[in-house]
Order: C-alpha cells, then sequence, then structure tokens
C-alpha cells in the first residue's frame, strides 16, 4: 500500500470518528415510546413481573421521579415499573441532565 492511500485512509478514518460524535439514535420521546412499547409487548417480561410478584400499578420510589420536562415533555413518570424503564430510557440519552457536572466544566 502506497504512502499517499495509507494517509487518504488515515484521514477517511479520523472524519468519520469526528462526525460520529454529533449523531444521535433517537430523539428523547422515541426511546422512551419505543421502551412503552416493549414493555407492554413482552411476555417475557410480564412473565418475570409476575414472578417477582410486581403488579403494573405498583408504585416505586417518586420522591426522585425526574420532573417531566426533563423527559422529552410526552410523559410524566408515576413510579411504575413500565415508567421507570421508560425514564430510563430517556435519561440514557439525555447527557444535559442525566450528567450536569461533566456538562459544566
Amino acid at each position: 500500500m502506497s504512502k499517499l492511500t495509507a494517509a487518504k485512509i488515515y484521514i477517511i478514518c479520523i472524519s468519520l470518528l469526528v462526525h460520529v460524535g454529533v449523531l444521535g439514535a433517537y430523539e428523547l420521546a422515541t426511546h422512551g415510546q419505543l421502551t412503552q412499547q416493549a414493555f407492554e409487548r413482552s411476555a417475557e417480561l410480564r412473565r418475570y413481573l409476575e414472578a417477582l410478584s410486581i403488579k403494573d400499578a405498583d408504585i416505586f420510589d417518586v420522591i426522585t421521579v425526574t420532573p417531566s420536562g426533563k423527559l422529552g415533555d410526552f410523559f410524566d413518570n408515576t413510579g411504575t415499573t413500565k415508567h421507570w424503564m421508560m425514564e430510563g430510557s430517556v435519561r440514557e440519552d439525555d447527557f444535559s441532565t442525566a450528567l450536569p457536572t461533566l456538562l459544566n466544566h
């Protein structure tokens, strides 16, 4: 391989890596809605929750719920298992809320 070809490949690889950081998989609401659909359609998850005696209406840790304005403005986490899963899928993509100390430097 010539030095010129190797240099071109190197430049292409570096330019691809630079642009990867700009890409996002989904907007916040889309990721949360995908999780909601998966939760509602998963028979295996339903069996798992039943084995743990967790019902759809059971409420968990509402004190630490993220305000809806920081969850993509499409749902309010009421503390149910489904809503906690939805919040988790939104928050994993929401760096401005999930990692505020990193963004303030």
